[in-house]
This record gives structure tokens, sequence and C-alpha cells, in this order.
């Protein structure tokens, strides 16, 4: 236990004095929030944003929608005006870097789309420029008013055009309901697609709802309709496991971010903004982490196991190094990651447990065979762009009734400063004939608060036999 204690202190030293990136490479956000930046509001053009169409769940409108087919007819022939797509170019280009949809969510031409939809534009607005397309054919410029990473959704204003804004459904439809996603998907034109409305996922750390129903990407930022023609949903992903698996951000996040458009976000602040609220986001996921972590058995081994409603654990049969060892693979993520721009996807952690019985090996055989497993299990390299290299240490550690091995890796990113991704892997080495190799990798977090999980997640660990 002395060694342990050491451990933690080594720990809590770190905590105070977290590790130095590479020289020149020091994250310095006023810096980073300096960096060029086009103008995202004129001068004049900062008036109060209305407020969103008015609301009634309980509003009966009276409409044959008639036969299936004619029903998404005449569905997106009523919206089709409300939804624009949202396009984006660097510098000088015509050719387009991404595109999306958006559609009206109060007067004046004001827009909602998803913060990934114009991530790029909002963290280097000198670089990219936003125009949005009109199924009719016009186009114009675009400015960002507000964004909500944790919810992937911005408030957009359009020049010249206003359209009619979409009524919002702020309770969800029935399980089973007729519902409708619109947007421009992969640039063929707007269309809609029909599926069925599956109310909200039990599994995320932010709500979504699931849309029975095709999707594809271009759609991101398009309304998804109850059969009324409300916005109960705002398209946001797809699952790849799966067919006809859509997920929505529902609406009661879109009054308070309207609320904040109404003081428009300067560009130089942008930046800072979004760091702030990838902050936010991260405390919120670890604060809701249980105070001691539930564990599982295996050969002996208590670890931790499914800690929260929304980290979802998979166990299975691994393959094995060699078939003289038995091995069984437990993986463990957190349904919380944000998508902060292209490439970089962040907020979230995971953790594996890789536990080993011999099967007719010698004590030296199995040891190489457990350390070829912790070889593997070494902390992934990450874009030098956006992240620091890794700075480890590491040690043997007396743990709950067994000695392991620890070695504890951290790295900074270079746009938000203090934030940091941790990565942690554990051998134990107690057993001649079993073993295990785990490990845990927080993303986008603070330090001291990484060194806090990882020091509950070390204490969870137990030997039971």
């Amino acid at each position: 236990m002395g060694v342990l204690a050491r451990f933690l202190c080594l720990a809590i030293a770190w905590t105070l004095q977290p590790p130095r990136i590479a020289q020149g490479a020091e994250p310095d956000i006023q810096k980073v929030a300096d960096a060029p930046a086009s103008a995202i509001l004129e001068e004049g053009n900062s008036a109060p944003v209305p407020p969103a169409a008015a609301v009634d769940a309980n509003e009966d409108l009276d409409i044959d929608l008639g036969p299936v087919s004619a029903a998404a007819r005449r569905m997106l022939d009523r919206v089709r005006d409300s939804v624009v797509q949202i396009r984006g170019f660097y510098g000088t280009n015509r050719s387009e870097a991404f595109h999306g949809s958006a559609f009206a969510i109060a007067p004046g031409g004001i827009l909602l789309t998803n913060y990934h939809v114009i991530a790029r534009a909002a963290l280097f607005p000198r670089d990219y420029r936003l125009e949005y397309y009109t199924d009719d054919g016009s186009v114009g410029n675009v400015k960002l008013l507000a964004l909500d990473v944790a919810h992937d959704l911005a408030v957009i204003r359009a020049e010249t055009i206003a359209p009619p804004a979409l009524q919002l459904r702020p309770a969800m439809p029935p399980k089973g309901d007729r519902a409708y996603a619109i947007g421009y998907p992969l640039n063929l034109g707007l269309v809609i697609t029909e599926g069925i409305a599956n109310g909200r996922l039990d599994n995320e750390f932010s709500p979504k709802l699931h849309y029975a129903g095709p999707m594809n990407p271009g759609m991101s930022g398009g309304p998804a309709l109850d059969s009324r023609g409300r916005v109960y949903g705002i398209n946001v992903s797809i699952s790849t496991r799966g067919q006809l698996v859509s997920f929505l951000v529902p609406t009661e996040f879109v009054a308070p971010l309207l609320e904040k458009a109404a003081s428009p976000l300067a560009p130089d602040n942008t930046r800072l903004e979004i760091a702030r609220q990838l902050w936010t986001h991260q405390s919120a996921v670890l604060a809701a982490l249980p105070g001691s972590f539930p564990t599982q058995t295996s050969a002996g081994y208590a670890l931790p196991a499914e800690l929260a409603p929304f980290v979802d654990c998979t166990a299975a049969a691994g393959v094995p190094p060699t078939r003289s060892v038995l091995l069984q693979n437990v993986s463990c993520r957190a349904n919380v990651a944000l998508s902060v721009e292209p490439g970089l996807v962040t907020g979230d952690f995971q953790f594996s447990h890789q536990v080993l019985v011999a099967n007719g090996l010698s004590a030296l055989q199995f040891a190489k065979q457990l350390h070829r497993v912790a070889a593997a299990a070494a902390p992934i390299a990450g874009s030098a762009q956006h992240v620091s290299p890794f700075t480890c240490k590491g040690g043997t550690v007396n743990l709950n009734h067994f000695k392991s091995e620890v070695t504890l890796c951290a790295r900074s990113y270079r746009m938000y400063e203090g934030l940091y991704d941790v990565a942690m892997v554990v051998t134990s080495l107690n057993q001649p004939q079993q073993g295990f190799v785990s490990t845990m990798t927080l993303h986008g977090v603070d330090y001291a608060a990484a060194m806090d999980v990882s020091r509950r997640f070390l204490g969870a660990m137990r030997w039971t036999r």
C-alpha cells in the first residue's frame, strides 16, 4: 500500500504541474483567438433575434395528408420554402469544402443548423465563408450568431431572404407515429424521407431521438417533422451498424440558443466560446460518474465495469496471441463524444480489459504473452495539428491485494488551453498463469479531474482470491 500511496502522490504532484508539450507548441488561447477571422456580423447588423414561431404542442391541425406517398409530397411542398442548403467555401474557391442543411426557426432570416455543419467556418472565419442555397436557386451569405457544441446546434442568419419559420413541437411524438426528415443529401437537391418516430435514446448523455428512416450526409441540420409538419428534432447523424437508424437533436435546446443569438457572437471570440463549452461538457460528464466505480470479476480480478447509463460495455472472447492462452475482452465506451471539427472528436472516454489465462504455458512464456498484449495497448498517436506528443510516466504499484505495472500518459490540446488527453495502461504482475491488461483513455478533459478519475479507476481493481 505504501507504493500505491507514493504513486498517487506522484499523480497528485503531476496534477499540480501538468506535463509540458513540445517546445514551441504551448497552446495560447488568446493568440488562437486572434488568428485570422473575417467579420461575422457587420456593424449595425446586430439587432435582437426575433422570438421563435409560436409553439402549441396540442394544436390539432385539420390536414388531410392522404395516402403515404401523397403525404410525403404534400409535406415537402408545405415546408420547402423554409429549408435551405448551407455550403462552405475555402478562400475564394467556388468548389465547396462542405455542405449541410438548415431551416428557418424565426422571422428575419434566422436559421437553425448543426454546429458540425459550420464548424470549420466557426473556427477559421477568415479562411472559410458560408452561403445559403434555396430550392428555387437563390444564393446569399450566411452569418454565425450562436453555437451549442454540446448539442451540435448553431443559429445563423441568411442575408436577403426571410423564409417562413417552421413551427416547433416541444414534446416528442409517440413511438410509431409517422415522421419525416428533410434536407439536401449529397448535393442531390431538396429531398424528403419518410420514417417512424421512435422516441428518446436511453444510453446517451446528451438527449437524442431515434428516427427509423433513411438519412444521408448533407441532411445534417435539416428539420425532422411530425405528421402535422411541426419540427420535433434536428437531423444530426446516422448509425453505420444498422439499417434506417438515424438520430435527431430534440427541440428543447433551441429556445436557449435563440436567446444567445440575440447577442451575436463576435468572430474573434468564437474559439474562446467553443473552448468554454468543451470545458463545461467534460466537467458535466466526469461529474456524472459515481464516486466508487462498479466492477465485474474475471479470472479472479475485479475490474471496473459499466460506470453510468451512458457507458456501453461489450464482452467477448478475444483473439488470443497463441492457442495456449485463453483471452476475454471487455470494451466500454461512453456515448458523450463531441465533434469539434473534421478530424477532431473529443470529450469522451473509453476503457477495456483483456484478461488472459494460460493453457499449458510456463510462467515465463505467459509473462511474455501478457506484456505483448500490454505493448499493443500503448497510447495511439494523434494529429499534430490538434495535440502535442504524449508524455508518459510509469512504475510498479501495489493495488488491492496484487501488484501491477501502471503507465500514465498525457498530452495537451494546441487550440484549447487546459484540456488534455490522458491514457493509462495497467498490467497485473501477481499471478504466473493468469493476468490482465486494462486501458483507459480520456479525451479533452481537465488534467486534475482526469487524475481523480484515474485514481478511482485504479482503486476499483482488486484480486479476489
